[in-house]
C-alpha cells in the first residue's frame, strides 16, 4: 500500500502456483484488487526488467521493499501500459447455448 500511496518501485519474491520462484523482481505497483471468486488480495504490476504487466496474489509475495531508484516508468505509465496491452482491440463474441444435462 505503501508503494501505492508514493508511487514508488517495489523489489520482491515471490513463488507461483506452479512452483516457479522468482527474486529479486523490479516491478511498478499499478493497484490493488480483492477477488471475490478467491477472497484474496491481488496486486497489479508492471515488470520493468521483463516489461510487461503482472498480476500476482498479495499472499505469495516475500521480501518485498520499497526502492527509491530511478526506473524510468512512472504508475500512470505502467497503468496506460498494462490497459493498452490487456484488453484485445477486436471485439469478443461468446455464443451460449442452452443444452438439457438431467433426463426428468
Amino acid at each position: 500500500m505503501k508503494a501505492l500511496e508514493l508511487e514508488k518501485p517495489i523489489l520482491y519474491n515471490n513463488t507461483d502456483r506452479k512452483g516457479n520462484a522468482y527474486k529479486n523482481i523490479l516491478a511498478m505497483p499499478v493497484s490493488l484488487e480483492y477477488s471475490m471468486r478467491d477472497g484474496r488480495f491481488r496486486l497489479s504490476l508492471y515488470s520493468i526488467d521483463d516489461k510487461r504487466p503482472i498480476m500476482t496474489n498479495i499472499f505469495t509475495l516475500t521480501d518485498l521493499r520499497i526502492v527509491d531508484e530511478e526506473v524510468g516508468v512512472d504508475r500512470n505509465e505502467a497503468k496506460k501500459i498494462l490497459f493498452e496491452q490487456k484488453y484485445s482491440e477486436e471485439p469478443v463474441l461468446i455464443e451460449v447455448t442452452a443444452i438439457k444435462w438431467f433426463k426428468y
